[in-house]
């Protein structure tokens, strides 16, 4: 047999023999808490049975009779045969039936605190009145529990207790007079060790039952545990044959192989020459390209400052003189020039954004970056009486402008497009991931619909928005940064209800 044919035995026999315990095991702990449970239930329903009792007979009594009974005989043993008194005899035998009737195996008595005939309640001592067996008129009770004494005048049950007379349950109630007052109590007992004795037997019973049903499954797994041991024998015995078999191919196969990949790496270095070219050049087109991105935004911008700088004089010097409409003329030139000027900033930003993350990495602490984007827009928000919530940002390496174009787009974005009459806040948390780290940016704006989170991220497009403000320049350039860093950028929206964008951070290398 070989090594690995004995480990795998050792380990069945060692899986089998868990699963035995594990199953044994399990049947305890069924058979405890079915003991347990029983005891429970039968302390339940012999308390409900005693205080029932215990009810039924505080109304039968007569709270006066007993009263004035207690009121005569105020010595200890004043009445030692049941006949010695009459008002005795009466309620000591409807004690006696109940008893008889209920198969108790305790005596019924009442008790009561020597103060009750001055018209007191409570004492130090409960004193023994009547009994369903043999008087003990006026002893002293010496196994009172805390319920006698808060609960006298309105009846308990007595749980589970000890005293040196053995393992009780127990129920009173309180014995009224015609005025109402409390005088007595009449107390119910039953003895708990029969309830455990029963329990005990029923849980030993369960118990050989399980042994039983645990041997006879012990048998049957063994059994079917040698015919899978049998079985795997004929089994590694083919494996050992057809590895033989495929041993002999693989080695043809991988003298194929090197052939192969000695064509293959010949094809690879041709086609590494090849791309290294097409890399040069289109380094090259970049070049030409961001050049020509500078050059553009400088010669447009040139005519629109002189065209909003005229359109300024022409309303400082002029404005009296024309109409309302002239006037309106006016705005919409100097409006727009400012909104041309802006999107050839984003132009500009937009196409220079691959140079500047050429520099050199640097350590950037996410905190500081959220305070500097917070004081930018501090108009924005004392205006807004916006809110912006930041949770403990890592420390990453990479490009500060990246970062503070990052989160401004995203935080003036929540204030730009908030919901009417409800002030903006922006939540912006962050948790590591395997390699870096997840942030979050969630608002409570006006959200994004499904159709427009389909092109959300393209330049120039700018989703459902219905106002005159940004140019589609922002999200695009959000995802541009983030995919930079080798991470992701996505978002959650729901509309009215706000949006959550979604993205990942790699750890840089410098």
């Amino acid at each position: 047999m070989t090594a690995i044919g004995r480990e795998y035995r050792f380990y069945s026999k060692l899986l089998l023999s868990l699963a035995i315990f594990t199953i044994g095991l399990f049947l305890f702990i069924i058979i405890y808490q079915g003991y347990h449970r029983k005891l429970r239930d039968a302390e339940s329903y012999t308390l409900e049975r005693l205080h029932s009792i215990a009810k039924t007979l505080s109304v039968e009594i007569d709270g006066d009779v007993h009263k004035k009974l207690v009121c005569n005989y105020k010595e200890k043993d004043g009445i030692k045969v049941a006949n010695d008194d009459e008002d005795y005899l009466k309620i000591q035998q409807l004690l006696q039936r109940t008893y008889e009737v209920n198969g108790l195996q305790t005596p019924i008595y009442t008790m009561f605190y020597d103060e009750t005939c001055s018209g007191e309640t409570g004492g130090d001592a409960l004193l023994f009145g009547v009994s369903s067996a043999a008087p003990i008129f006026r002893h002293i009770y010496e196994s009172p529990v805390k319920s006698h004494q808060e609960s006298f005048d309105k009846g308990s049950t007595i749980n589970e207790y000890y005293d040196k007379h053995g393992h009780w349950l127990s129920a009173f109630s309180p014995i009224k007079n015609s005025r109402g007052e409390v005088v007595a109590i009449v107390q119910v007992d039953e003895s708990f060790c029969g309830f455990v004795a029963a329990a005990r037997k029923l849980a030993i019973k369960d118990a050989l039952f399980a042994l039983g049903f645990l041997s006879l499954l012990s048998f049957g797994l063994l059994y079917v545990y040698r015919m899978i041991i049998f079985a795997m024998n004929g089994i590694n015995d083919s494996l050992d044959m057809a590895v033989e078999r495929k041993t002999a191919a693989l080695e043809e196969t991988n003298q194929a192989l090197n052939e192969l990949n000695d064509q293959l790496e010949k094809k690879v270095a041709q086609r590494t020459e090849a791309l290294q070219t097409a890399n040069d050049n289109l380094a090259e087109s970049n070049e030409k390209l961001q050049a020509f991105a500078r050059i553009a935004s400088h010669d447009l911008r040139a005519p629109l400052r002189v065209m909003s700088s005229f359109a300024n004089l022409l309303e400082k010097k002029y404005s009296t003189s024309l109409d309302d409409e002239g006037q309106e003329y006016i705005s919409f030139i100097t409006s727009n020039s400012r909104k041309m000027s802006e999107l050839v900033s984003g132009i500009l930003k937009t196409s220079l954004l691959q140079h500047e993350n050429d520099k050199i990495l640097e350590e950037v602490n996410l905190n500081k970056i959220v305070d500097e984007v917070r004081s930018n827009l501090q108009d924005d928000i004392n205006r807004l009486n916006a809110s912006i919530k930041c949770c403990e940002l890592p420390t990453i390496r990479g490009h500060r402008t990246d970062f503070i174009q990052l989160f401004q787009n995203l935080i003036s974005n929540a204030l730009k497009y908030k919901k009417p009459d409800v002030e903006p806040c922006v939540n912006i948390c962050s948790k590591m991931i395997d390699d870096g780290y997840e942030l979050t940016v969630e608002d409570n704006g006006k959200g994004i619909t499904s159709d427009a989170m389909q092109h959300i991220f393209n330049e120039f497009d700018r989703g459902d928005a219905k106002d005159n403000q940004g140019y589609g320049i922002g999200l695009a350039t959000c995802k541009r940064i983030i995919k930079s860093y080798r991470g992701t950028f996505d978002v959650q929206s729901t509309v009215n209800v706000g949006s959550t964008f979604i993205f990942t951070l790699r750890n840089q290398v410098s």
